[in-house]
């Protein structure tokens, strides 16, 4: 198992990296979802797959939750997330990015492996995390979960 990493230590600037921060515009909608949504409450509820003691350090939480929600916002593959994920700032700065980076934070199969490692309770507390955070921001309301529209089409 991979080791916790931890995402309370604070960020100490680097004069040859550009921050995110000041590069992305608060108003697109990727840093408002990024605001919005309650990453503490993922970390929480996956701290058991990850070992304190064991491996090496792990990709974060954060990362790999928002590279997940990435994924399926946009319908991509995971390599694909990947790329896009190098030239796109607003997809840096949503996974809990500091500064632009030019690599990848991971690869296709570490996102595979963490999938499965997260399982069925991971993806199940991701959609709570966000329809939690939908009705915090007034995004939705309760009454919009009362019925769920399936369409069966392939």
């Amino acid at each position: 198992m991979m080791t916790k990493t931890d995402s309370g230590k604070p960020v100490q600037s680097d004069l040859f990296k550009i921050m995110l921060r000041d590069l992305v515009d608060p108003g697109h909608e990727l840093v408002l979802l990024r605001d919005a949504i309650d990453w503490r409450r993922f970390e929480e509820a996956l701290e058991p797959a990850y070992s304190c003691d064991k491996g090496r350090p792990s990709i974060p939480v954060r990362m790999m939750a928002g590279l997940t929600f990435l994924k399926y916002m946009f319908g991509m593959s995971d390599q694909d997330v990947l790329d896009n994920w190098c030239e796109n700032p607003y997809w840096q700065y949503f996974c809990g990015g500091e500064f632009f980076e030019h690599r990848p934070p991971t690869d296709q199969a570490t996102m595979s492996r963490w999938r499965s490692r997260a399982g069925e309770a991971g993806a199940e507390e991701m959609i709570m995390g966000t329809l939690a955070s939908a009705l915090r921001n007034k995004v939705a309301k309760r009454k919009d979960f009362e019925r769920v529209n399936v369409d069966t089409t392939v």
